[in-house]
């Protein structure tokens, strides 16, 4: 099954606690997380199942059908360097955070301009879909 993912010639793979350690399929783009959990560490193995770059591959939809979500977050780079905002693409980490030191001395001369600036930084999006209605 998982050769045939590879291929193609399969798009859909479900499975109960199979691939979330070591499975490392990079054309994955999407992962539906199904199984409620309260690790970290597990969490972060399920959705990091699609977050490895690949030809074509643009972004990876996570579905959260249980709400881990709000209960645990994502490590990022910018993350653990404390940053608060998004790297660019081509941009090292002593260059982002750089960054962030500049824009936090403009934001102490220009609130509103800087709380507008960070609106349009973030890459990742997010919206609550009631599934099973109200």
């Amino acid at each position: 099954m998982l050769d045939r993912l590879r291929t193609g010639e399969v798009t859909v793979v479900v499975n109960a606690a199979l691939l979330t350690e070591g499975f490392d399929e990079p054309s994955v783009s999407c992962i539906v997380v199904a199984t409620p959990t309260r690790s970290q560490v597990k969490y972060t193995q399920l959705v990091g199942r699609g977050l490895r770059p690949f030809p074509g591959k643009d972004d990876c939809l996570v579905i959260d059908v249980v709400g881990v979500t709000d209960r645990l977050d994502l490590q990022t780079l910018p993350r653990l360097f404390g940053l608060r905002y998004q790297t660019a693409v081509a941009e090292t980490v002593i260059e982002a955070i750089d960054r962030q030191t500049r824009q936090d001395r403009a934001s102490e001369q220009a609130p509103a301009a800087t709380a507008a600036r960070r609106k349009r930084e973030g890459a990742m999006r997010s919206r609550d879909v009631q599934l099973l209605g109200s």
